[in-house]
């Protein structure tokens, strides 16, 4: 036999088709979620139905030649064909000197990058200070309020500000801007570490770092969002690296315990992670000891923390959750409702991801995959701040998207951990092709979320969505129509402002004062004063009572001189006080009334006798 006949011929390569067969077969599960996602996102888009799609619909908003492209990109990803060969091409990205370089110095790589992320982050800050609490945080910080619940992120933030205001003359909002970028560059340089520590080569890590991070809609926290949730967001995120490195026995346990302490002293939300803190002190701790590998002294071990963490929950839990059954002007926790909000809530916060991450759940009871300690670990957190964010803050509705974002960042990052153990496992070795459909999917999502925020977009949006907004705990304070009036006032855009203060003027006028006074107040912001004018006498004469509406009335009187009208109103508003007193001395500082009173008494003593 010769020698040329005794090697074998080489196999011929795949073509295109075959692998994108392949791909497709490896891919269904991933495909069929990526396609109810975008199903979901065209219906909360364009259907006349949907009036509360706070979570899918701001697609909706943009221009069709914006939209029809983004939707056409995830279709590549989900398309198996181009999906293969994304793959492989990015495969094929193994050495190479920049490779080495970005290996040899990556730390350094990590801080330009995470420098870069700040000033991207300052280009792409929101147009206007919708979301949130609008520009309350900067009133409460310059009042001096600190609430209990995020004590020390809003200390922090009040020394920041006094000392930037002192030194650099920085305005409160700019000065939560500030902390923003910073904190989301610090953010960024924290990730990029948790993905070197768990993936092995470079396109792992960058996978890792795409599906956990730039995946997240709370990015926005990071683009001058007058919000307290950056500094959280970024000890939350250390946290959870710390407790990797402690996994795999880089650091002593201590230090993820005083972490996580100092982090539930800057919001207490953060006090759902004791659980996962628990485990670990547990597994990679005390189970080495054949003692506490005993079925009952588990056992004993809960009972004794049963009674304190009763006692726990009865003191600081309980006045936080929501109702079970009856309402008292709360969502119930089992309704349809409460539903229907906390899945807007995370599709907002992490689109795909957490449709991902409940199928890795199911998968992983049906297939009875046996986690190692870090997927534990991530999975017992995720359950954690999901159930938390279920069980206590959603009576605000998906409205709450930032705090509701939350889980998001804990569960992605768990989706991206699974996703790289089974593959490297050979549990589901094709898994690369629906991880590509996830990180694509999801950038898309979050920089669509962010696009929507930078630009006028938002405001179709928040129109469409606060006007809808089913959550009870804002009607309680005040009708859908006035939250979007309050946010447009904020923000000086008054035109849109008057706009919805008339529909709520003409709505709830018969049921609420404030209606008359906020529309007038609207009108004055627009210059529009003989408008504002009638309203307020309107308003004063169905609620005499309602002091506010005096405030403005008698401003516009003194403004024009129009002498015998304000002698009128101060007559009305003196004898109304001598009837009620409290009635206007919690709506008006008493200085005030007994300027005006001083007013009305000067002019009686210019009238003539008997003309009073």
């Amino acid at each position: 036999m010769s020698k040329s006949n005794s090697k074998k011929k080489p196999e011929p390569k795949p073509n295109a088709p075959a692998m994108a067969m392949a791909a497709s077969q490896k891919t269904f599960p991933f495909v069929l979620i990526g396609l109810i996602f975008m199903g979901l996102s065209l219906f909360f888009s364009f259907s006349p139905l949907v009036t509360r799609g706070w979570g899918l619909n701001y697609m909706g908003f943009f221009d069709v030649s914006l939209a029809i492209p983004l939707y056409l990109l995830m279709l590549l990803a989900w398309y198996p064909a181009t999906n293969a060969f994304i793959v492989k091409k990015l495969s094929g990205i193994t050495g190479g000197a920049i490779i080495s370089f970005c290996r040899k110095y990556r730390y350094v790589l990590f801080a330009i990058v995470a420098i870069a992320a700040s000033f991207a982050f300052y280009f792409l800050k929101i147009k206007y200070i919708f979301l949130g609490d609008t520009d309350l945080r900067p009133e409460q910080i310059q009042k001096g309020e600190i609430s209990k619940d995020e004590y020390l992120t809003m200390l922090s933030i009040q020394y920041l500000y006094h000392f930037l205001r002192d030194k650099f003359e920085y305005t409160c909002i700019q000065t939560f801007q500030l902390v923003d970028y910073v904190t989301g560059g610090l953010f960024v340089f924290v990730s990029l570490c948790i993905a070197n520590q768990i993936g092995k080569s470079l396109l792992k890590k960058l996978a890792v770092f795409c599906i956990a991070t730039l995946s997240l809609p709370l990015l926005l926290v990071f683009c001058g969002y007058t919000e307290i949730y950056m500094v959280p967001a970024l000890l939350l995120t250390t946290y959870l690296f710390t407790a990797i490195l402690y996994v795999k026995g880089r650091i002593n346990v201590a230090v993820p315990i005083l972490l996580l302490l100092v982090s539930i002293a800057f919001h207490l939300m953060l006090v759902c992670m004791l659980p996962s803190l628990i485990f670990l002190i547990y597994a990679k701790g005390l189970w080495k000891y054949p003692l506490f590998r005993k079925k009952w002294m588990i056992i004993s071990l809960l009972a004794v923390s049963a009674p304190f963490i009763f006692m726990g929950f009865k003191k600081f839990a309980l006045p936080l959750t929501m109702p079970l059954w009856s309402s008292d002007g709360y969502m119930t926790m089992f309704s349809n409702e409460h539903y229907v909000e906390f899945f807007n809530s995370q599709m907002m916060g992490a689109g795909i991801g957490f449709l991902i991450w409940l199928t890795i759940l199911i998968y992983s009871l049906v297939h009875k995959i046996k986690y190692d300690i870090l997927i534990w670990f991530l999975q017992i957190a995720s359950v954690s701040i999901t159930g938390l964010l279920f069980v206590f803050v959603m009576s605000r509705g998906s409205g709450d998207w930032d705090i509701g974002s939350f889980a998001a960042l804990v569960y992605n990052l768990s989706n991206a951990v699974f996703l790289l153990y089974v593959y490297e496992n050979r549990i589901y070795r094709n898994v690369k092709y629906g991880a590509l459909m996830i990180a694509v999917f999801s950038i898309i999502h979050t920089a669509s979320w962010i696009y929507t925020n930078k630009t006028d977009a938002s405001i179709l949006w928040v129109e469409s969505a606060f006007s809808t907004d089913p959550a009870i705990y804002y009607r309680a304070t005040f009708n859908n129509e006035s939250m979007v009036t309050a946010v447009f006032s904020a923000n000086k855009l008054y035109d849109r402002a008057a706009k919805w203060g008339k529909i709520a003027y003409d709505k709830y006028i018969k049921e609420d004062p404030r209606m008359g006074y906020n529309y007038a107040r609207d009108l004055v912001n627009l210059h529009l004063y003989d408008e504002a004018r009638t309203v307020l006498e309107d308003n004063i004469k169905m609620y005499p009572l309602y002091a506010p509406a005096y405030d403005l009335l008698i401003d516009y009187y003194l403004h024009y001189r129009q002498y015998e009208q304000l002698y009128r109103i101060l007559g009305i508003l003196e004898h109304m006080y001598k009837q009620v007193p409290e009635a206007f001395t919690t709506r008006m500082p008493q200085e005030k009334l007994n300027h005006y009173f001083s007013i009305l008494n000067d002019m009686r003593s210019e009238q003539p006798a008997g003309k009073e």
